[in-house]
This record gives structure tokens, C-alpha cells and sequence, in this order.
């Protein structure tokens, strides 16, 4: 329903749609930009990795493109939200950040 009235809004005003959510996208932006920045460094656990491929292969999964998709929008989730993820002080995605900081140069999931 949503996304008929925002195509509709949209299709009446676009520059009017534009300026009524133009704080949200810059934060949405913001936060986009720095999770792309510290993708490169979460890594996540093996063990929750072997949940992973448990999980493909109880579903009948025989291929790897399955958790390899799976493992990616992990840390690409973990990234964005910033949460439970181990990073250089200033680095997080989040301008709320509670995160533990490390040193480390990889931030486990």
C-alpha cells in the first residue's frame, strides 16, 4: 500500500516527495557510506557459519551459492546496524554506537 501511495506522490510531485523525506535519505545516506566503510572488516564466526551451511544442506541446498549469500548479507547487515560489531572508535555506521571498540583491524559478527 505504501509504495502504490509513494508511486502516486511521486508521479504528482516528485520535487514535493523529494523535500518531505530529504532528512531521512541524508541519514539513511550517511549511515549507508559508513557501514560500506567498515564492511571490509567484520568477519564472521565460524560457528555461526556452520549454522549456516547446517542449514542449506537440512534444506536439500547442494550448492555453496546459498551460504555464501547468506554469510554476505550477514556482515552487510551487521555493518549497518553496527550492532555487536567491534570496531575502531568512530567507525561505526550508527551515531548512537554503543559498540565494544577494538584496535583490531577485523570486527567479528
Amino acid at each position: 500500500m505504501l509504495v502504490i501511495e509513494a508511486a502516486e506522490a511521486w508521479d504528482g510531485d516528485p520535487e514535493a516527495l523529494r523535500l518531505e523525506h530529504d532528512e531521512e535519505l541524508k541519514s539513511l545516506r550517511a549511515s549507508i557510506l559508513a557501514a560500506r566503510d567498515i564492511l571490509p572488516e567484520v568477519e564472521i564466526e565460524k560457528d555461526l557459519v556452520r549454522q549456516i551451511i547446517d542449514a542449506c544442506l537440512n534444506l536439500g541446498i547442494t550448492t555453496h551459492r546459498a551460504e555464501i549469500t547468506v554469510v554476505r548479507t550477514a556482515k552487510t547487515i551487521a555493518a549497518f546496524q553496527g550492532e555487536n560489531v567491534r570496531h575502531p572508535p568512530g567507525r561505526c555506521p550508527r551515531s548512537d554506537c554503543t559498540c565494544p571498540p577494538t584496535s583490531d583491524a577485523k570486527t567479528p559478527v
